[in-house]
């Protein structure tokens, strides 16, 4: 037999690390997810203009709550991107990106009524804010995201003409950056209804647009911003030789171009390079690029990816994790490929990759095909969305409630009790059973005393036995549990 069979049969026989469960069976062909600010309600947008929201459990349900109507869809075109503004609870404004039928189009809409449990949006708030010809074309990138100094990020493809994204001129294949709170700067345009922020890098430069934050991108549709950080991950698709994955600290955000931390104004190299490969034709390989962070290569490339790296063909781009279920992947960024259907988890220290882990897609029982993108929960675990919803947990749950979280987490958050510190939420279990019979009745109370007598008794999980165990467990036993 082979090596390479002996490691197929090997797989076979090894128990998956992790499992994913259906979450939202509703949303068509999914392209990205947020969780409204303040609230435990996320929100899904799929190619054909419907936004879908769910409620946690245990009374999970799935609500539609808006329709864009009229959206050429399929391919790159469609709804493509969601975020909230960081005031959300007080504005209750929601930002969408999409291809309408007059161009790429980012829009406002408003949420009805209160924030805190909104499930819908207003359609006849809408607002556009950046509308730009033409409606639907291959590349459109799509990501939208609000940095931590409250401007709006928006990720666009080069639309099929490569040299857009080099050009100052062409809002196309850059990220970029707007106030969506200051006063318009182009009263007269009634497609562009936003204002510049003072440190973007070309405010002052002839003929470039001032919008541009930083350019040379392909097709970004599924960046993120750290929360806990404000760094961004921007993962782009290259076209013929690798993918690549894009860091920025987020204090380059905040910085004044005058700074070293300032980040500003970078080119990421399409389409003069694919990662840290020159692509030839009429660029120059001498040409001044800001690398990737981590790259791995298509499928029909020799060379082998960094870290050992397995290849791919579309990079499903994610987040850091700092959920509770998954304790091995705590500050990890977590991506995947759409071809592939393995996932990596790597860590990074000051812009460098440190470690990089590839959870292969037999470590994974469930759905992992044709990812799109990972998106945390409101508690922070993972989301796959491909063409469905799925939640990943442990293949080992420990889960006595039946409500889809480890039951360590449940006590961690606070969302369970945990009065004895067993481990297990009280909810779960009876303390006042004392002598286990599977009901509450006087027999208790004596097999209670003689273990209380005997220091035996810590029902309160205080460390020892003394009179509050006592009061405790007659509140317990009087409750019925």
């Amino acid at each position: 037999m082979s090596a390479f069979a002996l490691a197929l049969a090997a797989a076979a026989l090894a128990q998956p690390e992790y499992r994913t469960d259906t979450y939202v069976v509703s949303v068509f062909l999914p392209t990205a997810a947020q969780t409204a600010p303040g609230t435990d309600r996320v929100f899904f947008t799929g190619r054909d203009g419907r936004v879908s929201s769910r409620t946690p459990e245990p009374f999970a349900q799935t609500f539609q709550a808006l329709q864009l109507f009229g959206l050429p869809f399929g391919g790159d075109c469609g709804l493509l991107g969601i975020a909230f503004h960081p005031q959300y609870q007080t504005n209750g404004f929601v930002y969408l990106s999409f291809t309408s039928q007059t161009g790429f189009t980012v829009a406002r809409f408003t949420a009805i009524g209160p924030r805190a449990t909104a499930v819908q949006f207003d359609p006849a708030s809408r607002f556009d804010l950046l509308v730009e010809s033409p409606a639907c074309t291959p590349r459109n990138g799509g990501w939208i995201a609000f940095a931590a100094d409250g401007t709006l990020l928006i990720a666009t493809g080069d639309r099929g003409v490569q040299a857009d994204a080099a050009s100052l001129t062409s809002l196309r294949g850059k990220l970029l950056r707007i106030d969506v709170d200051g006063a318009d700067a182009f009263p007269a345009d009634p497609n562009r209804n936003y204002a510049i922020p003072a440190n973007n890098p070309y405010t002052n430069t002839p003929g470039a647009r001032p919008e541009i934050w930083a350019r040379g991108l392909r097709n970004p549709g599924t960046g993120w911003i750290d929360p806990a950080t404000g760094d961004l991950w921007l993962p782009d698709s290259g076209a013929t030789f690798s993918e690549e994955l894009n860091f920025q600290p987020g204090a380059g955000f905040l910085a004044p171009p005058t700074d070293p931390e300032y980040a500003g104004g970078r080119d990421y190299g399409w389409p003069c390079f694919e990662g840290t490969r020159c692509s030839g034709g009429p660029c120059s390989c001498a040409a001044a690029n800001t690398p990737p962070i981590l790259e791995y290569h298509h499928f029909h490339e020799s060379a082998p990816s960094p870290w050992g790296m397995p290849r791919g063909a579309l990079i499903a781009g994610g987040f850091v994790y700092r959920g509770c279920a998954h304790p091995e992947l705590n500050g990890a960024y977590l991506f995947g490929d759409r071809q592939s259907s393995w996932w990596i988890a790597a860590h990074q220290a000051g812009g460098v990759i440190q470690s990089v882990r590839t959870i292969q897609p037999w470590e994974i029982a469930g759905p992992i095909f044709q990812l799109v993108a990972m998106r945390p929960r409101a508690d922070g675990e993972i989301l796959t969305l491909a063409s469905n919803i799925h939640l990943v947990l442990p293949w080992t749950l420990i889960d006595c409630n039946s409500n889809g979280v480890e039951d360590a987490c449940d006590i961690a958050s606070g969302a369970a009790r945990d009065d004895n510190n067993d481990g297990v939420p009280d909810s779960c279990q009876c303390p006042a059973d004392w002598d286990s019979s599977g009901g509450i009745d006087g027999d208790d109370i004596p097999a209670f005393f003689t273990d209380w007598q005997a220091g035996e008794a810590d029902i309160d999980g205080s460390g020892g036995t003394d009179g509050d165990d006592i009061t405790y467990f007659f509140e317990r036993w009087q409750a019925g549990c």
